[in-house]
């Protein structure tokens, strides 16, 4: 057995998780990190190696995603904020092979709890897997 150790943003990016997911991993004992003397988690590569050829022998699923965009005010919007915003959110998709099923840009404040789009979207959450 390989001695061989990584560090969490590897394991992550190697397996095609978040590192949040590791550490869900690591405290429910999925997966078993060793701590180094500053307390940082490393992971055996041949651990990772045999979890990432499992994932690879089942089918890929397709995530869905929807994409919020918000901005608090006009001028944001005229500034391309929003414009900015949408785009980083949808390279992430991609990047992270999320299928985008809609998009829900709006300007409305954080503080006000009446944002139409952000309803619409919560409203259509059961709509999709």
């Amino acid at each position: 057995m390989s001695n061989n150790l990584i560090d969490i943003s590897d394991a992550a990016q190697r397996l095609g998780v978040t590192i949040a997911t590791l550490r869900r991993w690591d405290a429910s004992g999925k997966l078993k990190s060793v701590r180094t003397f500053g307390n940082h988690r490393r992971y055996r590569l041949d651990e990772i190696e045999t979890l990432v050829n499992q994932v690879e022998a089942v089918a890929p699923v397709q995530l869905n995603a929807f994409i919020y965009c918000r901005v608090s005010t006009k001028k944001q919007q005229e500034s391309g904020n929003l414009q900015r915003q949408q785009e980083r959110l949808i390279q992430y998709c991609k990047e992270n092979h999320y299928n985008i099923v809609t998009i829900y840009e709006e300007v409305a404040s954080g503080l006000n709890d009446n944002r139409r789009e952000l309803t619409k979207m919560f409203r259509n959450l059961n709509d999709v897997e």
